[in-house]
Formats: structure tokens, C-alpha cells, sequence
């Protein structure tokens, strides 16, 4: 696999890439976060301080509490979409069942209970809108975001009841339980763990 540099990137084609090509184009780029959004590979900058503070805070309580069966990680691939126009997001924590955790470089939605992204002041329409939309449409039961730079503070949203419309059928999250300071998770094989917006302010 080659390592992609930021003028690499502006040398490339705007075309529609496979799974394949995009991996091998971006699995080592250097410069920012990259993700295959409908055959485009599309380059986000780095999370902030805040932002990778509180997501491995939740990291360290989800490992805590959750059973073997499961797993915490950063930086995984989860395929949402596969050809045509196939889409691929790298959500800043997923929960991932551990025999699934291997070599692999990607996993499907099916075999992930929990994805997390931090909200930064670029992602705000990308994380509420667009993922929700994807992650709902894959499948994955549950979908925390969290918004960590207001000034009252962290909230998190909690997005965990799938509605399929039997006329379309399209799946969408419902609306977000919780109060916007304290959600709980219902993960299988494990206790109800919550989770408060002062278990990640303690982390800024």
C-alpha cells in the first residue's frame, strides 16, 4: 500500500473510486482523516484536543463496563455502502464485536452495536444530518453524538430506535432519548451503562 500525501490528493482524478482504490490510494494518507463518501474520497482535518479527549474518556468507561463479547475502538472502517457509488465511514469510536476485531481493515454494520462521532464546528451538519441518515440506513442500533465545544458544556444525543417506513423503506433514527446531559446505552450481554456529560467534561 503507497502513502497518499496532501499532493497526491490534488493530482487525483475526481472519479468515482471502488473500495479496492480508495484503500489503497488513502489507507496511509497523510495529512488529515479520509473517508469514501458515494465513490469520492473525501478528506476531513484532524479531530481537536477536546474532541480526542472525550472520545477516549468514552472509550475508557465503554471498556470498562462492557462484556468480552464487545469492543471499543478508534480509527475503524465500517462500510455503510458497497457498489455502486460505495460509501465508507471511519466514525471516531465504534463498538465492535470482538471476533470481528482482527486483521481486517474493514467491518460491516452488521457486526457493530454502537457508533460514536464528537461533533467539531466542521462536521455540525455532516454529523447530525448526514451520518445519522447513513448510520440509521445501515442498520446500526445505536448512535451517540457529542457536542463537546458549547460553553454550558458537553451534551450527548442519543439516537437508539430504528423506524423502517413500510412504504419506502427507508430506516431512520427516532428521535434522541435522553436529556442532553445523560444518556444510557443498551448494549447485548452487558448492563445498562450511562453515560453523563461530566464522565466526558472530565476529560476537557
Amino acid at each position: 500500500m503507497s502513502t497518499t500525501t496532501a499532493a497526491d490528493l490534488q493530482r487525483t482524478p475526481m472519479r468515482e473510486l471502488t473500495i479496492a482504490e480508495w484503500h489503497d490510494l488513502y489507507g496511509d494518507y497523510e495529512g488529515g482523516h479520509c473517508e469514501l463518501v458515494r465513490g469520492q474520497a473525501i478528506v476531513t482535518p484532524t479531530e481537536s484536543i477536546q474532541n480526542n479527549r472525550a472520545i477516549r474518556r468514552l472509550m475508557l468507561l465503554l471498556d470498562a463496563a462492557l462484556s468480552d463479547a464487545w469492543e471499543p475502538l478508534t480509527n475503524t472502517s465500517v462500510v455503510i455502502r458497497h457498489d455502486p457509488r460505495p460509501t465508507i465511514r471511519v466514525p471516531d469510536l465504534v463498538v465492535l464485536r470482538s471476533d470481528l476485531a482482527g486483521s481486517q481493515w474493514r467491518v460491516l454494520p452488521a457486526g457493530v452495536t454502537l457508533v460514536a462521532e464528537a461533533v467539531s464546528p466542521s462536521s455540525v451538519e455532516r454529523d447530525r444530518v448526514t451520518k445519522r441518515a447513513e448510520y440509521a440506513a445501515a442498520g446500526i442500533p445505536n448512535y451517540l453524538l457529542i457536542e463537546v465545544g458549547q460553553d454550558d458544556g458537553p451534551h450527548l444525543w442519543l439516537f437508539d430506535t430504528l423506524l423502517t417506513d413500510d412504504a419506502s423503506g427507508i430506516t431512520t433514527y427516532a428521535k434522541p432519548t435522553g436529556d442532553g446531559t445523560t444518556v444510557t446505552l443498551h448494549i447485548p450481554g452487558a448492563d445498562p451503562i450511562t453515560v453523563t456529560a461530566a464522565d466526558l467534561a472530565d476529560a476537557l
